[in-house]
């Protein structure tokens, strides 16, 4: 059996990852090493990357940035953290809750994909499964039924539009990364 480390920012899908493969038995931590790996987002830099296959986990930013708007200060602060940016300066300037989960999102993904070349949609994670199962040199076995609502927070909807008013270049940035992703602007 092979460590996965599966990135993915806070409120993007992590813990639903979790219990899916903690269905197959797996000791998968969520936000935290298990025996089989882990789905985290803000604890690698205490992590010795090369232990792993390291797969990053996107989560469509229309729908992830406003759920990221939801998560507490002390989270923000270890992405950047864990990304390796300066949270007190720009912590400064930023006024706006929509505006700090777009460059939290930002700084994830640049850093996430700094680390692998690698990612999936985690709306397609029942395509992406047998990959997954290769990447963990399990038997194949059929996608587990979870619910796909698996820790959902209501929040407020934001729309490109939105965060265009907040921040237009941030906003373009974002767009281009979700075209990469392969989701539609």
């Amino acid at each position: 059996m092979s460590r996965v480390l599966i990135l993915s920012h806070p409120r993007a899908g992590t813990l639903y990852t979790a219990i899916v493969l903690r269905m197959l038995g797996l000791d998968i931590g969520h936000e935290r090493e298990g025996k089989d790996g882990a789905v985290s987002g803000i604890f690698g830099p205490n992590w010795d990357f090369s232990k792993y296959k390291i797969v990053h986990q996107v989560k469509n930013p229309k729908y992830a940035i406003p759920s990221i708007t939801t998560i507490k200060g002390e989270t923000f602060n270890q992405i950047y953290k864990t990304c390796g940016r300066d949270i007190v300066a720009e912590r400064g300037k930023v006024r706006s809750r929509l505006l700090l989960a777009m460059l939290s999102w930002d700084c994830f993904t640049d850093w996430a994909d700094n680390i692998t070349d690698k990612f999936y949609r985690v709306e397609d994670i029942k395509d992406y499964w047998p990959k997954l199962l290769k990447m963990l040199k399990c038997k194949k076995i059929k996608f587990p039924p979870v619910p796909d609502n698996v820790n959902h927070i209501n929040h407020k909807y934001f729309t490109y539009r939105d965060m265009e008013k907040v921040d237009k270049k941030l906003t373009e940035k974002i767009k281009k990364k979700v075209i990469k992703y392969g989701y539609a602007v």
